[in-house]
């Protein structure tokens, strides 16, 4: 991340963005000088609040890695593996699944990076 701290508020703002694990983001202030001195304090501390105001209206989204993962099953476990499937998708561990039914049916999942070690264990006891 590149911060030009000699810039009046860039501290405080950076400051705020680790506080709250902030990534990815494009800041931008424009000030039309009114006629008013602020004096750095106050420019300061007028920046970071206009710069919390914006992050508090934001879509914040988590980051994360995906993985594909393919295992295959004999159709008399369909449904078994569908439960566990659906489970993760409910709670947003898996974003995609694709089936191919042929001598056996082969499952394709994108999941989560952190979640894969847990996937796997209930895929085995099957």
């Amino acid at each position: 991340m590149m911060v030009n701290h000699k810039v009046h508020g860039t501290r405080a703002i950076y400051e705020f963005l680790t506080k709250e694990s902030l990534s990815n983001i494009c800041i931008v202030i424009v000030r039309y000088f009114g006629g008013i001195l602020l004096g750095a304090g106050l420019l300061s501390r007028t920046y970071l609040k206009a710069f919390k105001e914006a992050s508090m209206i934001c879509t914040k989204e988590e980051l994360y890695n995906l993985i594909e993962y393919s295992f295959n099953i004999d159709y008399s476990n369909i449904d078994r593996a569908n439960n566990i499937i659906n489970e993760f998708v409910k709670l947003k561990k898996i974003v995609n699944v694709s089936i191919e039914y042929n001598d056996k049916i082969c499952f394709k999942v994108l999941i989560k990076e952190a979640e894969i070690t847990g996937f796997k264990e209930k895929i085995y006891e099957l």
